[in-house]
Order: structure tokens, then sequence, then C-alpha cells
């Protein structure tokens, strides 16, 4: 395969990754409706939690932070460290989609009333576009790490 359709390709997927990071930072991750007909004072009856806030949040923004950084030394370094990077990245990218994944699907409404403050309060909870940023970005960063590292290879 010729070493510029992989570099090509690659960042193509890279500046992809990076606009689904964004969106994934921008937009919530999940969504909450309240069942309770009396409610307390400053509760909205609907509301939606972002990354930051979210049960696993922090961790999926550290490792798409080193996702990141891997795929800029896939493309950017020499040597070595473009080979490890290249090895790594796709791990890590494989790992940031399923905590992304994780934290869309196995949140309940425990964590949301904790993160309210409410413990009482009956809620429903599901997940929103977020997330969903979450795991594109995730995907094409992983798949952007191997494709730079192997166009980029210097002997």
């Amino acid at each position: 395969m010729n070493r510029q359709i992989l570099v090509r390709t690659g960042a193509g997927l890279a500046a992809a990754g990076l606009l689904a990071a964004v969106g994934a930072l921008a937009l919530p991750w999940l969504s909450y409706t309240v069942l309770t007909r009396r409610l307390p004072a400053g509760v909205a009856r609907e509301g939606t939690v972002s990354v930051f806030d979210a049960p696993r949040g922090k961790w999926f923004l550290a490792a798409l932070v080193i996702l990141l950084a891997l795929v800029a030394v896939a493309a950017f370094a020499r040597g070595r460290a473009r080979q490890v990077a290249g090895l790594v990245a796709p791990v890590l990218g494989l790992f940031a989609a399923a905590l992304a994944v994780w934290t869309m699907t196995n949140t309940d409404s425990r964590h949301v009333t904790a993160l309210l403050d409410l413990p009482r309060l009956n809620l429903t909870v599901e997940s929103a576009p977020g997330g969903g940023f979450g795991v594109l970005a995730a995907a094409f960063l992983c798949f952007a790490g191997g494709l730079l590292s192997l166009g980029r290879y210097d002997r």
C-alpha cells in the first residue's frame, strides 16, 4: 500500500477525531427526567449532564487527551517514539471507546441523584448525543494513530 494513502487517510481520521472530540466535550452525555410530582425548590424537571460531571467522565477525558498526544507523536516524531505511539494509540482508543459506551449505558439514577445532591429523587436517565461523539472520537483517533505511524515509518 502506498505510504501517502496511509498518511492522508490517517490525517483525515485525525481531523475527524478532533472534531468529534470537540463535539463530545460540548454536547451533553446524559439527560434525565424527574418523575416525582412535587419538586424541591430549584430543581428542574429535565436536565442534562456533561462529560465533566458524568461518572467515569474524567477517566474518558484523560484517555482522550493522551490519545490526542499519541496521534501527534505518531504524526510528527521519528524512530522508536513513532512506533510506540502507533502501537499504543489503537489500544488506548479502544479503551476510551469502551469507557464512553460504559458511561452511556451503565449510568443509572443513583449517579445523577448523587450529582444533584438529592438522594430521594425519582428520575430516569437516558444517553445523550455527546457520548456518541465520544465513541466516534476515540475510534477515529485510534485508527489515525496507527495509520500515521505506518505511513510515516522511517527505517
